[in-house]
């Protein structure tokens, strides 16, 4: 986005105005006040937003093999660009992808599309849980897809820990489309760390040994599982994805949020589809 776009996008305005508040009293009183103007969800679980309050995570049943399969194999079909270097074009990932390449992600565009992405993301169970966290009915805000791959190049970016501050509130669901294990770069999240207030610049990396010392070891989270594997959490919370040692990972994740973000889509993307909430898919479907 060039200087002039953001100057002339409230996105942009809302999206740098929370990124400063630091205090957590604060950000909670501005995320109710958003909530409170916002239509009501449609369903709640108590349970599992209670859960994601206490821990910032929520582990959720496996989704249908078939399902998994299904988008896997869509995407597998598409390309792919490396976000940080975009002079590499697009590529199949992981087969075709280039050597330096540790990240290859997926445009939303294509994803609004895939098979089964958008049931995925309006889940009843998941959209219980995620509004009951947000207070209000949620919105999907960005979806999102990409391939991480084995590099000699050692973690980078995402591959570190951070937190991240896209808007006062707001949770992520993460669904493994690939087996994952310990050499195939699991999730890492520190638990409860989604509740401490922030010590660190908006959108720095956080050294292993600070998070170590600030949160414990035993906190720290490590996600492994098969095709399917499923689990909403609030990364406002310390997190990482470890970088893979030997397997590619694919992944698709779902952002929500209670209104749009700078990284939404500026008008939707489809048409309408039936079964599917108008409001919480407002930014994807007209």
């Amino acid at each position: 986005m060039t200087k002039l776009a953001r100057l002339l996008n409230p996105r942009w305005w809302r999206f740098a105005a929370q990124r400063r508040v630091v205090s957590m009293a604060a950000r909670r009183g501005h995320a109710d006040r958003i909530a409170a103007r916002l239509p009501r969800p449609a369903a709640v679980d108590a349970a599992g937003g209670e859960t994601l309050a206490r821990d910032g995570f929520l582990v959720l049943p496996t989704v249908d093999a078939h399902k998994v399969a299904a988008l896997r194999t869509w995407l597998e079909g598409h390309d792919a660009y490396d976000p940080y270097r975009p002079e590499l074009g697009e590529f199949r990932a992981p087969n075709a992808a280039p050597p330096e390449t540790h990240v290859a992600n997926f445009r939303d565009t294509l994803l609004v599309d895939a098979p089964h992405a958008l049931e995925l993301a309006n889940d009843p169970a998941v959209l219980a849980a995620v509004g009951t966290m947000l207070g209000c009915k949620p919105t999907i805000a960005l979806l999102s897809a990409w391939w991480s791959m084995p590099t000699a190049n050692g973690a980078e970016h995402a591959e570190l820990f951070h937190r991240d501050i896209d808007d006062y509130r707001f949770i992520k669901l993460f669904i493994y489309l690939t087996e994952v294990s310990e050499d195939s770069g699991p999730h890492g999240f520190v638990k409860g760390s989604h509740g401490v207030e922030r010590h660190t610049v908006a959108g720095s990396r956080i050294p292993d040994a600070e998070v170590m010392e600030s949160f414990g070891a035993e906190n720290v989270m490590r996600f492994t599982g098969g095709p399917g594997t499923r689990f909403l959490e609030n990364t406002y919370g310390v997190h990482r994805g470890f970088p893979p040692k030997s397997k590619p990972r694919l992944i698709f994740q779902v952002l929500y949020t209670q209104r749009p973000v700078i990284y939404s889509p500026e008008r939707p993307l489809a048409e309408a589809r039936e079964g599917l909430d108008p409001f919480t898919n407002r930014l994807y479907l007209a």
